[in-house]
């Protein structure tokens, strides 16, 4: 019961969670302004449930990525292997543990021909579904938005979802 007017707290309107209290019967307060009293509305739970579920979920998936960023950085800087061993190591020990997919590509390829890697197929065309969204956002306009042709800089220093930046970890591209 908590647990859920927790959750209907966390999906931004506090109508939802207000009419889980009525619900339940809890005796509650109407906003006073003056001289009159003002009770909130109170909306059908059928109204706002898929909303509430799909922003928990959101929410939590964005935690959970969040997470393991955090803990792939603190393993790849307590390993006592360095350089690239380092980085293969921590990979294949939590790639299995986090569900990631690990692509190798067969050839070297460069900004322009990044994109053009079948390997990277998927991540290209997740990224092409939701770059306007890192646009919306970041607040990014005029020469600093990206464009559809820009996937390399996903991968460039300068950005800060770059892998090559020491940044915060941040959850990435949705797939």
């Amino acid at each position: 019961m908590f647990a859920t007017l927790t959750a209907l707290s966390a999906s931004g309107s506090p109508y939802a969670a207000l009419d889980l209290l009525r619900r339940m019967e809890v005796p509650m307060q109407g906003f006073r302004f003056g001289p009159a009293t003002f009770d909130p509305p109170y909306l059908p739970l059928s109204l706002y449930r898929d909303e509430a579920l799909k922003k928990l979920q959101e929410k939590m998936a964005e935690d959970w990525v969040t997470d393991n960023m955090i803990t792939l950085r603190d393993a790849l800087a307590t390993s006592k292997a360095k350089g690239k061993f380092a980085v293969e190591h921590v990979l294949n020990e939590y790639a299995g543990k986090f569900g990631l997919e690990r692509v190798k590509t067969d050839m070297f390829y460069g900004r322009y021909t990044l994109a053009q890697a079948p390997e990277l197929a998927p991540f290209v065309d997740s990224y092409k579904k939701n770059y306007s969204f890192i646009n919306l956002i970041e607040g990014r306009t005029g020469p600093k938005a990206l464009k559809e042709e820009d996937f390399y800089k996903l991968f460039e220093s300068g950005e800060p979802f770059a892998p090559v930046e020491n940044t915060k970890p941040r959850p990435g591209l949705p797939i």
